[in-house]
């Protein structure tokens, strides 16, 4: 749910400078930005159930007093809001993101009146784990050339600074690099403001002597251009490779309607009957573009592979259910759309809320609420439950839904997992009721997800605050990625090679 989420408002965030250059600008109001602090501090520590999971008590009432003294020496819109995301990435959740939105653009808008408005990098850009190459052609430089740096900012300068302000689960970076490639000309005017020019210290793709370009920035009303589309045709289809071995491609768990949701159901069915009418001893797996979707999607594509019953979760937790959500004046109105709720009847928010979880929930002994096992999703093995040998495709982009099928699978089958590591969590992430705020000085939106869901993993593989990792890591060099070789792909039937008598 979290990237759809953070597409749509996304799109809708992009048309507001541009739109809004007809008002006059707000200035930055020191006394203003102490209210939205104080509003955004009770918001998190009141809804957030998992916002101590990674950082303590401790070190974020230190946090939160050090931004209280740093709010006072802030001269702008821009460095307001590299306070509170440093502040909103430290929850490390994933589903909880900061946008880049409100009065954030308000200093381009009012040097727009006199100067241009040219501020943002100017072309796609691409990593090959730690390497940044261009991604497209762009005047002299080509696609494929490696960036060493940018405006002197090396490729570890720039990550360290923008990885503070994206969120992700625990303490993952895979996807924080697939974020900040998809809106790079974003992220980087977040952590390092406008710039209209770009001095681009590179080695040209087939070279070995690195050269240096300039480049004017672009505006934002350019940045669509410069981004990247949804990587997918289709959401998922089934083919073969050769006689002994299937491919499976799901790149999403959206289906959006029950109808939709029978359709998928009724696809797995057909595709994993026909693999055992054929006799397939090889499934690949390709997931690398699945961020997630409607529940129950994960669960039924992991009963395809595991073979006893299993469920989603050792338990949902939310902290409180009494006076939920805090701060309805300032939901915002985009929340209301997404729930098909009247944003002119904020007053009956809360009833709403509490008839959406009372009858699910139970107190626990700790005083937190818990998701009765009957609303708890359990599955047993499918009829047709594949019985050969399965890899499975991941990358940085898999999340929420499609992180919670690679945990459960990675626990509970012998599929070989390959690619890198997944974007969410393996053990846990916070990703189920969605609130959306505004601020009301600064107008910044962000997003939390309310309760914790603990996966139902048994087996102690990997680190705390870890994505799903592949038994195979893999990552191409920049030949590879210009030859479009897919190394994931050609390492999952290089094994099945191996394995064939």
């Amino acid at each position: 749910m979290k990237n759809l989420l953070n597409f749509l408002v996304f799109t809708l965030l992009l048309l507001q400078p541009s739109g809004a250059q007809q008002t006059a600008v707000p200035k930055f109001d020191i006394e203003k930005a102490k209210q939205d602090l104080k509003i955004y501090k009770e918001i998190v520590e009141t809804a957030h159930s998992g916002i101590y999971l990674y950082t303590s008590k401790a070190e974020f009432d230190l946090l939160f007093s050090q931004a209280k003294t740093k709010v006072s020496l802030l001269n702008s819109f821009h460095e307001f809001y590299q306070l509170l995301a440093g502040l909103h990435s430290k929850i490390n959740c994933g589903h909880s993101s900061f946008l880049a939105s409100g009065n954030l653009f308000s200093e381009i808008k009012r040097e727009s009146e006199s100067k241009s408005e040219k501020a943002f990098f100017p072309f796609r850009v691409k990593f090959l784990k730690d390497t940044l190459v261009a991604d497209q052609d762009y005047g002299l430089i080509k696609k494929g050339t490696q960036i060493l740096s940018i405006n002197g900012l090396t490729v570890a300068d720039m990550t360290e600074e923008v990885f503070k302000l994206i969120s992700s689960d625990g303490f993952n970076t895979t996807f924080k690099y697939r974020q900040m490639e998809e809106k790079f000309a974003i992220h980087f005017f977040s952590a390092f403001g406008a710039s209209s020019r770009f001095e681009i210290a590179m080695i040209p793709y087939g070279k070995k002597i690195p050269q240096e370009a300039q480049l004017e920035g672009i505006s934002i009303e350019e940045i669509d251009k410069v981004s990247y589309e949804a990587p997918f045709a289709v959401p998922y289809s089934l083919a073969y490779t050769d006689r002994n071995t299937a491919l499976l491609t799901v790149n999403t768990f959206s289906t959006e309607t029950q109808r939709g949701q029978k359709k998928f159901f009724k696809f797995l069915h057909h595709s994993f009957r026909e693999m055992e009418e054929k006799n397939i001893q090889n499934l690949i797996l390709d997931i690398r573009h699945n961020t997630g979707g409607d529940d129950g999607n994960d669960m039924e594509l992991a009963s395809y592979l595991i073979d006893t019953h299993f469920k989603e979760n050792k338990f949902r937790k939310i902290n409180s259910i009494e006076g939920m959500p805090p701060y309805v004046e300032y939901l915002s109105e985009f929340w209301f759309e997404m729930l098909d709720l009247n944003p002119n009847k904020r007053s009956k928010t809360k009833d709403h809320f509490k008839a959406m979880t009372e009858d699910d929930l139970e107190k626990g002994k700790d005083g937190a609420y818990y998701w009765k096992e009957k609303s708890i999703i359990h599955r047993d093995p499918a009829e047709y439950r594949f019985k050969g040998q399965a890899y499975v495709l991941i990358g940085g982009n898999v999340f929420s839904g499609g992180s919670l099928f690679s945990a459960l699978v990675r626990d509970k089958s012998d599929a070989i997992f390959i690619g890198e590591e997944t974007g969410g969590g393996y053990y846990r992430h916070t990703g189920t009721i969605p609130l959306i705020y505004e601020l009301p000085h600064s107008g910044f939106l962000f997003s939390i997800f309310m309760v914790i869901n603990e996966q139902d993993v048994t087996q102690k593989l990997l680190p705390n605050g870890s994505g799903t990792h592949p038994h195979h890591a893999l990552y191409p060099t920049i030949q590879e990625y210009m030859a479009g070789k897919d190394v994931v792909m050609e390492k999952a039937k290089s094994l099945i090679k191996q394995r064939t008598p």
